[in-house]
């Protein structure tokens, strides 16, 4: 046998061999894991300044908001980088602007939650800050969401 065909040979026999390593590992059985439940009370991460705090506030309301909704809190976000995407949105999944409007009333609301379980602010402040959301018109906290959406959040 010549030289040249030994080395060809030795990468078809590991490569023949990484395959069935990979195969008798399970390889076979994989699948990508679900999207998480957004109806699950999230803990939130470190907070280190207004920025971060502003990031979980944000992704704890999309998931209170995806929620009530029944739908993925990932479509959800995406809906929400923009007014059009928003409509779009709700033509798509028979949401209506009401249905909306208590979604991200609820989103908020899982959001304060979310903070007071995670301790990161107490029982006295989770109450101003119910009230202080009740009072604020559901367009401006859609604005406020959009808002933090495009700056990063």
């Amino acid at each position: 046998m010549s030289r040249g065909w030994i080395w060809p040979i030795c990468a078809v026999v590991i490569s023949v061999a990484v395959v069935g390593w990979y195969v008798a590992a399970g390889g076979r059985d994989y699948k990508p894991s679900a999207d998480p439940n957004p109806c699950v009370p999230r803990h939130w991460a470190e907070t280190h300044g207004a920025s971060d705090v502003l990031q979980q506030i944000t992704l704890s309301a999309l998931y209170g908001a995806a929620c009530k909704l029944h739908v993925n809190q990932y479509d959800l976000a995406l809906a929400f980088t923009s007014q059009d995407r928003l409509s779009e949105f709700g033509r798509e999944h028979n949401v209506t602007q009401d249905q909306l409007d208590s979604a991200v009333q609820a989103g908020i609301g899982k959001a304060i939650t979310d903070a007071q379980h995670s301790g990161r602010i107490s029982t006295l402040e989770a109450f101003g800050l119910q009230a202080l959301v009740s009072a604020l018109p559901t367009d401006r906290i859609i604005g406020y969401v959009q808002d933090a959406l495009r700056s990063g959040a």
